[in-house]
């Protein structure tokens, strides 16, 4: 006999004397019967849980095979380029030694220029940061503010007037040699 919660609720008991008290066996039987209920259904809930895990187990393995194919299949490609790569790489080699005295008078002439260019910006930075400082004395004097601690030219992070931060987003750092 396959015992289910509807059995318990419905099962009877002969009377005798001197026998349990009915009330207290029905109770009983209601609460066991409650307990076996919850029980059935949370394992049909793990057999459903189950087999939808098996399920998804069973597509997990296909990609993973579907994945080793993939791999075996991108290492013998990776391979390919691979020595492709390195028969390229040897002939660029070539060429950039045979045309490396070409580029290296070409590279000069750019440093020399860029040098310069360089040279000229510094200059007109120095020149925008003495404007600045003129501009900022000027405006913090309409303001009433007391403008004798800003530096009069070159500033760098350590000559930040404290509380003013905010206005300098980007830190200026000296160069060492110059501080």
């Amino acid at each position: 006999m396959k015992i289910s919660p509807v059995s318990i609720k419905r099962q009877e008991f002969q009377k005798a004397l001197r026998g349990y008290e009915p009330q207290e066996v029905r109770v009983y039987l209601d609460r066991l019967a409650d307990d076996v209920e919850k029980l059935v259904t949370e394992l049909d809930s793990l057999k459903k849980e189950n087999d939808e895990l098996r399920e998804s187990l069973a597509d997990f393995k296909k990609i993973e095979s579907e994945y080793k194919q993939t791999l075996l299949k991108a290492n013998e490609s990776a391979k390919s380029t691979l020595d492709s790569a390195k028969a390229e790489a040897e002939k660029m080699i070539r060429e950039a030694e045979e045309n490396f005295e070409v580029r290296n008078k070409e590279h000069i002439a750019i440093q020399k220029t860029l040098e310069a260019d360089i040279a000229i910006l510094a200059k007109r930075k120095d020149e925008l940061l003495s404007e600045l400082i003129k501009i900022v004395k000027e405006q913090g004097e309409l303001a009433g503010v007391n403008t004798s601690d800003i530096p009069q030219q070159k500033f760098y992070e350590d000559d930040i007037i404290p509380g003013t931060e905010r206005y300098f987003p980007t830190k200026i750092n000296p160069d060492p040699e110059e501080k």
